[in-house]
Order: structure tokens, then sequence, then C-alpha cells
């Protein structure tokens, strides 16, 4: 089925026990993982539950294509309604996914999230054409929808809500929905109960929408995700970066990770917020001095070769940040 836009979040909150899949899909990525999320909470409030959910990839699905209706029927040990989840999937999986809504055995809900597939695709179509399941595309949302989700979620923290401290608010924060809770979660531990909090000082705590691209793309290489470097890439080039701002930033980072590898100081620079040094930890352990040594010496000589005049910088860019990110599987 296809729900309405007005059954949706009745849907995704109280999802009918008949339901047996949903699929989400679409351009709008935070989109997909948030409203995928709130489905996954509504099975089982806690994701991290090993008795009661199962996490799949596409690629463990495409090599093993009945483990998807065998984990779907699989029962509790402990009571209560279990919980698949599945990402990357597309296309490819159909065959698979045909099977789960085929089968008479399936009792998990299994909660999908895919890629921008268009509404054309057949995984798509399965899921809209079968009253057990569900297809919700998920697009970009207008700047009223933005500032309606934040400002229930400053009601609900008992924190200032008014429009314009919304809107200022706005002005700041990313249109993903799972960065803008990170962020006001951040706000009510910051302000831990006050009636009237500093509202400026609220609006200072949060981290710029760039600021965030930027720590996306520097997560992304140090991880060795090319896809994700790729996409972080032209989301900061359509947002204006320039090429050399991006490179110091990513060389910098760098620098801390060869910090945490030896023990030294990773010198002058912004603090790294507490919730990034665990990322920071795991990262390292994806890269070796070698490695990290080859790494900057391609950024300054990219850097070089960006300030020459009527060179393709972002070409040129793009090309070295992910020859960087494959870097960082040598390790592992």
């Amino acid at each position: 089925m296809k729900p309405r836009p007005s059954d949706l979040q009745r849907l995704l909150s109280d999802p009918p026990p008949s339901l047996r899949a949903a699929l989400f899909f679409g351009p709008a990525e935070g989109l997909v993982r948030e409203r995928a999320e709130t489905l996954a909470r509504a099975i089982v409030e806690d994701l991290g539950d090993p008795f009661r959910v199962c996490s799949l990839g596409a690629d463990q699905i495409a090599s093993d294509p009945a483990r998807l209706v065998d984990e779907a029927a699989a029962l509790s040990m402990l009571g209560g309604r279990r919980l698949v989840r599945v990402r990357g999937a597309g296309d490819a999986l159909l065959a698979p996914f045909e099977s789960l809504l085929a089968s008479e055995t399936a009792e998990a809900l299994v909660v999908v999230e895919a890629g921008d597939l268009g509404t054309r695709a057949k995984l798509v179509k399965l899921f809209e054409g079968d009253e057990r399941a569900a297809a919700i595309a998920c697009y970009e949302e207008a700047s009223e929808a933005i500032e309606d989700f934040v400002a229930s979620l400053l009601r609900a923290a008992n924190l200032p809500h008014d429009a314009g401290f919304v809107h200022e608010l706005c002005a700041r924060l990313p249109g993903d929905r799972r960065l803008i809770r990170g962020e006001l979660d951040k706000l009510a531990l910051f302000a831990h109960g006050e009636v009237n909090p500093d509202r400026a000082a609220l609006i200072a705590l949060v981290t710029p929408a760039e600021e965030m691209d930027l720590d996306a793309l520097t997560d992304a290489v140090a991880d060795g995700n090319l896809a994700s470097a790729d996409r972080a890439l032209t989301e900061l080039f359509e947002g204006g970066s320039a090429p050399v701002q991006i490179l110091r930033i990513l060389s910098n980072y760098l620098t801390r990770i060869e910090a945490e590898l030896t023990g030294l100081s990773a010198g002058p620079g912004r603090p790294l917020p507490f919730h990034r040094k665990a990322a920071l930890a795991r990262q390292a352990n994806r890269w070796t001095r070698e490695s990290l040594s080859e790494a900057q010496a391609r950024l300054i000589a990219l850097e070089r070769a960006v300030k020459r005049t009527g060179a393709p910088d972002e070409l040129l860019t793009s090309r070295t940040v992910l020859t960087i990110a494959a870097l960082a599987r040598g390790r592992n």
C-alpha cells in the first residue's frame, strides 16, 4: 500500500498488527532514517535488544536470500514481536522480498531503508501492491515542516518554542531530522530543566549546518566510506564551500587521527566535541602512520594544484579525497 500523508504518522507510531514490512526510500536520507526508526521503536523501544532486533545488510541477504524469511519467522525467546531492519535495499533484492510477502510464517515487522529508488522501482511497486506492506517516499521537506518538527521537539523538552526562537534556531540547523534531534538533545541537556534558559546561549550551542557537512565528510573519509564521502563532497560544493577550505579541514582531522595513534597532542584547532571522541578512536584503527603520511602528501599536492588558475578544482578535489578515503581500508 501507499499510505496517504494524513495516515502516515499514525502508521509510524501505531502500526497495525497486519503490517508485515515497510519500505522507506527517496532522496532525503535523513528523513528515511528518521521515519524508519520511528516505526522500529513502535515495535521495540530498545533497538539494541539482541533478542528482538535483527539487522541485515543488503549484501547479507544477497548472499543468503532465504535468511530474510528465516529471520522474519523467528520468535523472540522473551516474548514480544521481533523486528528485522534492512539497510541498503534495492531492486536486486526483489526476489527475497517477494518471498517474504508470500510467506505465511513471517511474524516480525521488517523495516527496510533504501536509497533514492524512484517511484517506478520494482521494489517500490512490490510494497505498494501488497496490503500487508507499505512504501513510503521521503523527499526534502519544506522549511515550514522542519520548523513544525523543531517546535514539537522543543515543546516536549520544555524549551522555548515561540515562532521567533524556532525560526532563528532553524537558520543554524541542518535539514536532517536525525541531526536536528541530536542538536536539540544537546540544548535540553544544557538547559537542564531551567524555566527561562538563556536563549542566546542555546542558539550559540547549535553546531552550524555547514560544520556538520564538514564533519560528515571527515567521518566518511576516516571510515573509508567512498559513497558517503562522494555524497558529502557534492553537498559541500553545492553549498559553496571552497576546495581549499575542505582540504585544510580534512588535513586537520587526519592530524587528529595521527595524534590518536601516537598518543601525542594534535596541536591547535577546534576542540573535538565529546560525542565525536569515540568515533575518532574507532577511525584511528583503520589507519597506519604510513597511510596517513601518504594522505597528507596527496592533500598538499592537491592544494598546490587547485590554486593554479584554470585548474578543475572540484574534479581534482573529488578524485583525491576518494583516493584518500580508500587508504583508510588498508589497515583492516
